[in-house]
């Protein structure tokens, strides 16, 4: 089997080599963050009111629509390992800002 040089390992900013695929760890820990976004999502709908507007780590303003939003691309970053938002429009406004503060956002190429 061929190893890549260490110059295309330090190039793709890969940190580890398993079975022949390099994998990207950042892509375990963002689907952590992503994971924790819908327990804080889960908590929020839980004392929602009719009036409620959020926030969410310190992002003011959220709606509820906001809130499904997120668990909507947070669902699909977890579905796809971490490998971005396949089939979604990119997030704007306070939608992007939450996935910014979780670390989400960075990880996405494919847009």
């Amino acid at each position: 089997m061929h190893t890549p040089s260490k110059a295309v390992f330090k190039q793709k900013k890969f940190k580890k080599y398993e079975g022949g695929v390099f994998t990207n760890m950042d892509n375990k820990n963002a689907v952590k963050q992503a994971k924790l976004l819908l327990a804080d999502i889960r908590k929020k709908l839980d004392r929602w009111n009719e009036r409620s507007q959020f926030v969410i780590r310190g992002v003011n303003n959220l709606s509820r629509s906001d809130l499904d939003t997120l668990q909507l691309y947070a669902e699909t970053f977890i579905e796809n390992n971490g490998y971005g938002f396949q089939g979604l429009m990119r997030p704007l406004s306070g939608v992007k800002a939450v996935l910014d503060k979780y670390g989400i956002v960075e990880q996405i190429n494919n847009y």
